[in-house]
């Protein structure tokens, strides 16, 4: 019972810190989209694609072999820390040739000294974020999150809304806010007294390099499967396609708002948890709690996706309503990849989850210039979803070497089904009670689901506990 109550309560810890962070992106969405324009909405919106992309490859993914080498007892944390932070030093030296010189894009290209200088600080403060919880400081974590999200609030007030300084304004916000928190991390966490001269260690350089080369290509195919379609939508379509397309992947997002908060719990959980002999029974459980939770989510934000829009969109972002739907089915099997991801790490299995993401990155990059062209934005949404569906069969398939995990043909199967059948629905405006009922017999199953899956398994664990 023990390993569920530390799930739990890691669980809520890092919701107050995601809730704060995605609430001030929420409640300043009708700002930015008032302020900006959908050209400018998609230069702001490049910079966290482009710093996706080149994260994982300049820093060798070595925040994973972090997270995972620093919890683990038989290594020592502060060897790992400043390893890890000295293998990273010239990543950081060639993204400043990069952004300074390469020209992706002319527009964007004016803009480089910002997209330069947030990549560095919200690499760093990722990367101090993630050892803060290698060392279990949660609590520095939540506090800084908090404090990032209100310094962004209140500098996106000034620089938007009070000077009108438009993309410029927006970078400043964001550049400023994580600067902050990164030096929090460093000194309230006294990172200082990880970084130790004679840390050198050949075995251990090859350990960690060996767990996370294969994670760099992984993060390409999984920024290929989130983010490629913004690069196609820029030079198949332009901008402002892309500002609405972005701005539509916002709704979409609130449901990452739960996948971030378990995915941050879950994989400290599942590192401490995997050699235990009741892993699959735990394994189970939690799956079945997350597939349910995001499957509700889901509906609900399909069914009432008009109403969101008209409350966070302003103007000509309203168009990008129709978009969410199709977006929310793709979420939902990226949220169960997190799940099953989080289970390969562990096992350090990271060849399987390159493998896995590859498949689907390829197939993604296929299907979106095929259905850009005949299908405009629509297309890239579409590609997505079954670039993301590929990629949960092959985990589900793969990761039974490992763990058996029980779940029921209603949450595997019917509830993904009715949430396509209710997507198209809402898109295509045949009739809202059509999408009312069909919500209804959802909602019935998940009901069915909590009873049987959930609470009926919990009263046994309870019971064996006493």
């Amino acid at each position: 019972m023990k390993k569920y109550v530390q799930l739990l309560k890691n669980t809520g810890l890092f919701a107050i810190s995601n809730i704060a962070t995605k609430f001030i992106q929420f409640a300043f969405l009708p700002l930015y989209t008032a302020y900006l324009t959908t050209a400018d909405y998609a230069i702001v919106d490049m910079s966290f694609v482009i710093q996706s992309l080149f994260w994982p490859i300049l820093s060798l993914s070595l925040t994973d072999a972090l997270l995972r080498f620093a919890m683990d007892q038989e290594y020592d944390t502060k060897k790992v820390f400043t390893t890890c932070s000295v293998l990273m030093l010239p990543g950081f030296a060639i993204s400043v040739y990069i952004f300074s010189f390469v020209n992706i894009n002319d527009t964007l290209f004016l803009y480089r000294k910002y997209f330069l200088t947030y990549y560095l600080v919200i690499s760093i403060n990722s990367y101090f974020s993630i050892f803060a919880r290698a060392i279990n400081k949660i609590k520095l974590v939540v506090i800084n999150s908090v404090l990032s999200s209100l310094m962004i609030a209140v500098l996106n007030i000034v620089f938007l809304l009070v000077l009108n300084l438009g993309v410029e304004g927006y970078f400043y916000s964001l550049i400023l806010g994580n600067l902050v928190t990164a030096l929090v991390y460093f000194y309230y966490g006294k990172y200082f007294l990880f970084l130790i001269k004679r840390f050198w260690n050949k075995n251990l350089v090859k350990e960690l390099l060996v767990y996370s080369i294969p994670l760099i290509p992984n993060s390409v195919f999984w920024w290929v499967n989130s983010s490629l379609d913004k690069f196609c939508l820029t030079t198949m379509v332009g901008l402002s396609e892309v500002g609405l397309y972005a701005v539509s992947g916002k709704i979409s997002s609130m449901l990452n708002i739960v996948t971030s908060i378990f995915s941050q719990a879950w994989s400290i959980s599942v590192i401490k948890e995997y050699k235990d002999s009741g892993s699959d029974k735990f394994f189970t459980i939690i799956f079945n709690i997350f597939n349910i939770l995001i499957l509700f989510m889901s509906f609900v934000v399909i069914i009432s996706i008009k109403l969101l829009a008209k409350v966070l969109f302003s103007n000509e972002f309203y168009l990008a309503w129709k978009y969410v739907p199709y977006l929310v089915i793709a979420f939902y099997f990226n949220a169960l990849n997190v799940y099953f991801g989080s289970i390969f790490t562990a096992y350090k299995k990271t060849n399987l989850i390159f493998w896995t993401t590859g498949a689907g990155a390829i197939i993604n990059l296929f299907l979106n210039v095929l259905m850009i062209k005949s299908m405009g934005t629509l297309g890239a949404a579409i590609a997505t979803i079954i670039s993301n569906m590929i990629v949960y069969i092959a985990r589900i398939i793969f990761v039974r070497r490992y763990v058996t995990i029980r779940s029921s043909a209603i949450s595997n199967c019917i509830l993904p089904i009715l949430l396509m059948i209710l997507s198209m629905s809402m898109v295509s405006e045949i009739s809202f009670y059509i999408s009312a009922i069909i919500f209804g017999v959802a909602i019935f199953m998940i009901a069915y689901e909590v009873v049987v899956r959930l609470l009926i398994p919990f009263k046994r664990i309870r019971r064996e506990a006493i």
